[in-house]
């Protein structure tokens, strides 16, 4: 039950050798178990409405990679490239926890 953090902010996830510490590091430190974030300027409106559907899905049960890659496609689809800015800095097949008995594990 680790949180999974979105960062809408210029260049948060970009990588880079000469960084001495990242937000990622940061996170992890502190239990997330990774971070979605941009490697470039993305608008806030685009973002906000990107980040949720994203969420939406992870929360549907649909794994955290499949979720980005869909809405990238169907993003490109609409000739917006905006969702290739996005990185995704944790397990791929991250999965919500399942509900038992009301609540999630």
């Amino acid at each position: 039950n680790e949180p999974i953090v979105m960062i809408n902010s210029c260049s948060s996830g970009a990588v880079s050798p000469l960084a001495l510490s990242s937000f990622l590091q940061r996170f992890l430190a502190r239990g997330a178990s990774g971070m979605l974030a941009t490697s470039f300027a993305v608008p806030a409106i685009f973002a906000a409405v990107f980040c949720q559907h994203w969420l939406d899905a992870y929360v549907d049960g649909k794994p955290i990679g499949d979720a980005l890659h869909e809405l990238r496609r169907i993003a490109m689809e609409h000739d917006i490239p905006l969702g290739l800015f996005y990185t995704l800095q944790c397990e791929m097949d991250l999965q919500r926890p399942s509900r038992a008995g009301g609540r999630y594990r």
